[in-house]
């Protein structure tokens, strides 16, 4: 009982436009306000302690990355529009073409997590989150490979013995289909 009494008063402490007359702006007042608090109840903010520090790493990586950039962003750390993050995100992409080239793999590895951080990025300028589009991405992929298995068992093709060229129409028929 102790334990949800506890969690109780944390969800009313740091919430205080749902549960007192505190009134915020919109979502990002309401993540300010909430870290706020946090670092009032661990004692104030630490000399020691990075900005970034208390972004959890143990959640999945592309929102990671996101709330890393969304905290940066609050002290200005930040692209000023989505010109300058396409320009950022083309530029990445230039260096992983160019690191292709020399058959690194460390460096291909690196290039492809700036390109993605930078991915992650552009999505927040948008207003979007990464994880969300890369979850909505896989059930994507999974309904049409799901379809494309179909359609090639319709054709009396078994998939383990299809051709590169038999799944690809397949695949491009099914896509076309589906716009």
């Amino acid at each position: 009982m102790k334990v949800i009494e506890e969690i109780t008063e944390k969800m009313i402490k740091r919430h205080p436009h749902v549960f007192g007359n505190a009134s915020v702006e919109g979502p990002l007042e309401v993540a300010d306000n909430w870290h706020k608090i946090k670092i009032e109840e661990k004692g104030g903010p630490k000399v020691s302690s990075s900005l970034l520090q208390d972004v959890p790493a143990n959640l999945p990586a592309l929102l990671r990355a996101h709330r890393l950039s969304e905290r940066a962003s609050k002290v200005g750390f930040d692209w000023k529009g989505r010109k300058e993050i396409w320009d950022k995100v083309r530029e990445e992409f230039e260096e992983l073409n160019e690191t292709l080239t020399k058959n690194d793999k460390d460096r291909v590895g690196e290039e492809m997590g700036d390109l993605l951080f930078s991915l992650v990025n552009m999505s927040r300028h948008w207003g979007l989150n990464s994880e969300l589009l890369l979850r909505d991405a896989n059930q994507k992929f999974l309904k049409r490979f799901q379809e494309m298995e179909q359609k090639l068992e319709k054709s009396g093709i078994d998939l383990k013995r299809a051709s590169s060229h038999e799944m690809d129409r397949a695949w491009e028929e099914i896509k076309t289909k589906s716009r």
